[in-house]
């Protein structure tokens, strides 16, 4: 069992959902469990739904991941949104 808080990025497939996937992958107290983002992409793995742009791979755990819908009923404790790009550190 995992000692990572499990968090839900709402806009997953967008730039800022791509970055919340990157750094919450990469940070030690965080593990992606839901990824959530319109119909155009839900029901499609992460892999096929997001633009992935990066020269990192897409974490794998988060690549064979089905996305969402953004529903009340699907939500998680803790869900990571933003509304502008950022770097994580």
């Amino acid at each position: 069992m995992s000692n990572k808080l499990p968090v839900g990025i709402l806009g997953a497939t967008g730039i800022v959902g791509r970055d919340l996937s990157k750094c919450s992958s990469i940070t030690r107290g965080f593990e992606v469990a839901w990824m959530a983002a319109s119909d155009r992409s839900e029901g499609r793995p992460y892999a096929e739904a997001a633009r992935w742009r990066l020269k990192t791979a897409i974490p794998a755990n988060v690549a064979k991941m089905t996305v969402a819908p953004a529903t009340p009923k699907a939500r998680r404790r803790l869900i990571f949104a933003a509304l502008e790009r950022f770097d994580c550190p």
